[in-house]
């Protein structure tokens, strides 16, 4: 996949998962997991898409990668919250 449809689609999930959000704190809708999954996506999306070669950005893509991960973490709590209650 190419860097600038990487950036798009990690842009558009960001954009989801705000949305989403946004809708749960109005409580209009609310769909349990998604904002964090479409979260997840962008930052594991954007961490693939940086460069890794300058030593400068290793932290930083470990970070990103890691926040994202942890955005699974959240939506698997969330998912299983919502289910067991």
């Amino acid at each position: 996949m190419k860097l600038e449809t990487k950036r798009r689609l990690s842009m558009l999930l960001l954009a989801v998962a705000m949305i989403f959000w946004l809708l749960r704190q109005l409580a209009v809708v609310y769909i349990p997991g998604v904002s964090a999954l479409a979260l997840a996506g962008a930052m594991l999306l954007l961490a693939s898409g940086m460069d890794r070669s300058r030593s400068s950005q290793k932290a930083a893509v470990t970070l990103i990668f890691a926040f994202g991960l942890l955005n699974i973490l959240f939506a698997i709590i969330e998912l299983y919250g919502y289910f067991r209650a």
